[in-house]
């Protein structure tokens, strides 16, 4: 007999929908707590009382909280006079509601596992708040669509953090994972705290690309700060396998493929336009594109990318790839989010995005910038934090400022042929100074500044 098919003017039948909850759980870790005070820090580790899907646990939690901060026993008399003004408390059965608590589970050992179960039910209890707040909002008149799947985006990226909803420390907080933080670049104080450069000397002064911190990195055209972006970014992905993303809003992705194979493979730029390959440059060619092939390389070569996009597209490499350093090239070609009256307004919607981004994804960011044709007309044309095209916005946000200078650019008889300066004009937490980089200019390259270096490798 052939299945029954469903009519399709019929109603389907209705799912008995439920709220996402664990009363279980909550109580089984309400009395882990009762036996055995000590168990309520892994709970913190785990949860908030805002967890809870009963509040009156949730009171109760946070009583045990109070207790625990002023160093009292957590027992059922002191929860009790923590709680018997809760009218929720007595209308539940007041101290029998309590001991009830402990009666319940023998052993305090899977408080952990308590606590998962309490958290996992708060996060799908949030995406039901958060797919009902789209669904009301994608029937009401907008006016981008984009920003709508940002915002959308954005908190449901938001449930993937830890601590997503902790909105302070204690100091005593702080001291712990600062103190953690020191110890283990004490331990291993011959590594870098952030991703290499690349460069010993830029490394010294910087300690590479921290997680968190918005890098720009600006010089006047034809200095070369795609090409030491380019450098940057090869050496974290191609060198250490760090997932990165290069944001190529200029060139296109096959541009953007020969200069990586051109640096790697020692191939003059003009030679990678023709194709005019010898034999042992193609030999050098298929190794450096075997090479890069195996690199945790990201393009995009989307032009005039709005900050909206590129956020969306950020965290969704992150989360699908583990995205662990951004680079983007460069800062003037993108657009904000919304109208702003002037430039200026909207490259400081950019630049504060991109700083809050780093920090939300905890990863080093590198955005390229271009610098005002005022340093043309100094004598001295070394650039200056006040040379930055839309600067007051950009010079605030930013952890790391770094300007390119080349001497044989300006200069024809110069004494420093094929070096460049590095000039590190701001640092948020460290010093200021000068770095030099030989400059390889047919490959687009960059590499360790050794004097007196009597040839190219």
């Amino acid at each position: 007999m052939p299945p029954k098919t469903q009519n399709p003017n019929e109603k389907a039948p209705e799912i008995a929908l439920r709220v996402p909850q664990n009363i279980e759980a909550e109580l089984s870790l309400l009395g882990s707590i009762l036996l055995d005070n000590g168990t309520i820090d892994l709970a913190n580790d785990i949860i908030v009382p805002e967890d809870f899907y009963s509040e009156l646990n949730r009171q109760i939690f946070k009583a045990m909280g109070a207790l625990a901060t002023a160093q009292k026993p957590i027992d059922l008399a002191s929860l009790y006079a923590e709680t018997y003004q809760l009218k929720l408390l007595e209308d539940a059965g007041g101290i029998t509601y309590l001991t009830n608590l402990t009666e319940r589970l023998p052993s305090a050992n899977n408080i952990r596992r308590y606590a998962e179960l309490i958290k996992n039910a708060s996060i799908l209890r949030k995406v039901i708040q958060i797919a009902d707040k789209a669904r009301v909002s994608a029937q009401l008149p907008m006016e981008s669509v984009t920003d709508f799947i940002n915002d959308l985006n954005q908190d449901v990226f938001a449930l993937t953090l830890t601590d997503a909803n902790r909105a302070y420390y204690t100091i005593k907080e702080v001291m712990q994972s600062t103190y953690q933080q020191l110890e283990e670049l004490h331990t291993n104080k011959n590594q870098l705290p952030g991703i290499s450069s690349g460069f010993i000397d830029y490394d010294a002064k910087t300690a590479g690309f921290k997680p968190g911190t918005l890098t720009i990195l600006a010089a006047r055209p034809g200095m070369g700060k795609t090409a030491l972006a380019l450098n940057f970014l090869a050496n974290a992905s191609i060198d250490h396998k760090v997932p990165s993303a290069f944001f190529s809003l200029e060139m296109t992705k096959e541009e953007l493929g020969n200069r990586l194979i051109a640096s790697r493979a020692r191939i003059s730029g003009d030679t990678m336009r023709r194709g005019n390959f010898n034999d042992q440059e193609w030999s050098r060619l298929y190794q450096a594109m075997e090479t890069i092939t195996n690199a945790p390389i990201f393009v995009d070569e989307t032009p005039a990318i709005s900050i909206t996009k590129l956020s969306a597209k950020a965290r969704r490499l992150k989360t699908e790839s583990n995205l662990g350093l951004i680079v983007i090239d460069y800062l003037q070609l993108m657009t904000g989010s919304s109208y702003n009256p002037s430039r200026e307004q909207e490259i400081s919607e950019i630049s504060r995005t991109l700083k809050s981004l780093s920090k939300e994804l905890s990863l080093p960011i590198i955005a390229l910038s271009q610098l005002n044709r005022g340093v043309e007309a100094r004598t001295d044309k070394r650039p200056m934090l006040q040379d930055l095209r839309e600067s007051g916005a950009i010079e605030q946000d930013a952890d790391v400022i770094t300007f390119i200078y080349r001497d044989d650019y300006y200069n024809k008889d110069s004494s420093e042929k094929n070096i460049s300066e590095v000039i590190i004009a701001k640092q948020r937490s460290g010093e200021t100074g000068t770095i030099k980089l030989r400059w390889y200019g047919e490959y687009t390259l960059f590499e360790n500044f050794i004097r007196d270096a009597d040839s190219e490798f």
